[in-house]
């Protein structure tokens, strides 16, 4: 019986420190905020495990203020926009060079004026980490109950 007690013990803090990387993003790079995207909800199609409509986890990108410039890396690709008024790392607003599109993000939430093109974010939902992560566990779940390795290392490597 104590061994399975201790077993208990040991998966419940296992479960605690998850639960904490999923929830907070550990960065040391102060000028940095991670987006974490997903693909538009849709309302076609099966729900995932926990309710929510079916999207897809499509990576993290990573928003990097840098002399008086945003730069925007998504799956290494670096784009770097320098038409920009930056009052700090979650309020900046970009201008496309001709000046017809703004975008930005305001007090940590993303939004667009006036783009007639995609913008960086056009093509995103963006979503908390914790969502992100549950949601990448949901389709690993479908994988196969070996997938579950994935989604317990998810937190420590996304």
């Amino acid at each position: 019986m104590k061994f399975f007690r201790s077993i208990a013990n040991y998966l419940s803090i296992l479960f605690l420190v998850w639960l904490i990387f999923a929830n907070f993003d550990i960065s040391f790079d102060r000028n940095v905020i991670r987006l974490y995207a997903t693909s538009e909800p849709s309302d076609i199609g099966n729900k995932d495990i926990i309710g929510f409509s079916r999207q897809v986890p499509l990576g993290v990108l990573e928003v990097r203020l840098r002399h008086g410039s945003v730069q925007i890396t998504k799956d290494f690709v670096v784009s770097t926009y320098k038409n920009c008024l930056i009052v700090d790392l979650k309020n900046w607003t970009c201008m496309e060079s001709n000046g017809t599109c703004v975008f930005g993000i305001y007090e940590g939430v993303y939004y667009t004026w006036a783009c007639q093109h995609i913008s960086p974010f056009e093509k995103y939902t963006f979503v908390t980490r914790l969502r992100y992560i549950v949601l990448g566990c949901s389709w690993d779940w479908e994988g196969g109950p070996q997938q579950m390795f994935t989604c317990a290392l998810r937190p420590f490597v996304n």
